[in-house]
């Protein structure tokens, strides 16, 4: 129960409580309290690591054992999954707009330095709009919108050259391979 793993000591050896379907808590000497799923893929025994205590609750420990003995049961390994995951999160980190718009103009070392501080200028407004999103995500629209919104404080031009950036960095990520499109150039006339 969440009351016997609040109230579970450490001792001078680490030890086990167990909660079935493979799933235990191991407290440590140190007073850690991890939460350790244990099952065999491939006739391997193996251990998943589900979190450490209080950061994962009894309750949330159990849920993350159901989803990988669904996994098992589909023929795949937890831990792999949960590596491929990690990959993927820390792919999609590097790839949001605003990364990828940082290396465009780090690459860009024979701009004079006034260019650079413009850039920065722009890529500012874009980083505040939207430059958190994954660069697959970030659309025509989102990009209009921003323009339209700075537009209406009346300077046209800086609307334009945010969109000619933000082209720019498109272009850089479509050769660079992390988008496929250039969404402003669905903007032409817009």
């Amino acid at each position: 129960t969440e009351n016997e793993v609040k109230k579970a000591k450490p001792t001078d050896s680490p030890y086990k409580i167990a909660d079935g379907g493979g799933m235990y808590l191991l407290v440590k000497p140190t007073g850690g309290k991890y939460w350790h799923l244990a099952y065999r893929f491939n006739n391997k025994q193996k251990l998943l690591a589900l979190g450490v205590y209080p950061e994962v609750s009894l309750k949330e420990a159990r849920i993350k054992r159901e989803a990988a003995r669904k996994l098992l049961q589909k023929g795949t390994d937890p831990s792999e999954a949960k590596k491929e995951e990690k990959r993927l999160s820390i792919l999609q980190a590097e790839n949001t707009f605003e990364a990828i718009a940082k290396e465009w103009l780090s690459n860009k070392t024979k701009l004079q330095a006034n260019t650079v501080k413009t850039y920065h200028h722009y890529l500012s407004y874009i980083f505040e709009a939207f430059g958190h999103k994954p660069i697959t995500d970030v659309n025509s629209p989102d990009i209009l919108a921003l323009c339209r919104k700075i537009e209406a404080k009346g300077t046209i031009e800086t609307a334009h050259r945010i969109k000619m950036t933000c082209g720019l960095v498109f272009r850089y990520a479509i050769a660079t391979g992390r988008a496929t499109y250039e969404p402003t150039q669905a903007l032409k006339g817009a």
